[in-house]
């Protein structure tokens, strides 16, 4: 059994990218799996102690999915706003550094490459979709300055907004 649960542990700090010394202290978890072998009692109490780890584990992936989840929705549906790590971390309620953290560590992107990204998509399916000018566009996912958002959207794209457009549009016919 304890073997068993010794296995089960390493494949899952494997499947989460863990290393064991992040999830156990070294010490406490040979003393436990040593006397484990003991008695029924002590290897109930091993058993306890390395699933209870596991379930932490499970618990704070799930927060920090939901936290990333919670600031794509909220980035989603407030593209036209300013969205800066302070403005985010006032309606998620947790702080600026633990927000980036987790967003960074979850998604592999910093808030502001996503924030971009998101906008220029948006700008893009604009620009595909409707006839709103440019500067309107621009405003709608959330730039203030045309020129910041035509440079931003040709390092994006590699076209500026008027040739996407016209791509777009000639590709349709």
């Amino acid at each position: 059994i304890r073997q068993g649960m010794e296995e089960m542990m390493h494949r899952f700090l494997k499947q989460h990218n863990l290393n064991f010394n992040q999830v156990y202290e070294k010490e406490q978890y040979d003393q436990m799996y040593r006397s484990a072998e003991s008695s029924v009692l002590l290897m109930k109490k091993y058993i306890h102690y390395v699933i209870e780890k596991m379930d932490e584990l499970e618990d704070r992936n799930d927060r920090k999915k939901q936290i990333v989840e919670f600031v794509k929705n909220f980035i989603n549906e407030n593209i036209s706003e300013e969205l800066t790590r302070k403005i985010l971390a006032q309606n998620i309620h947790f702080s600026e550094d633990y927000i980036a953290r987790i967003f960074k560590t979850e998604t592999g992107k910093s808030i502001s490459t996503y924030v971009m990204e998101v906008r220029m998509e948006f700008a893009k399916k604009y620009l595909k979709e409707t006839s709103l000018t440019i500067s309107e566009i621009a405003i709608r996912v959330g730039y203030n300055n045309f020129s910041y958002f035509s440079k931003t959207f040709k390092d994006y794209t590699g076209k500026t907004p008027n040739e996407f457009r016209i791509c777009t549009k000639s590709t349709q016919i």
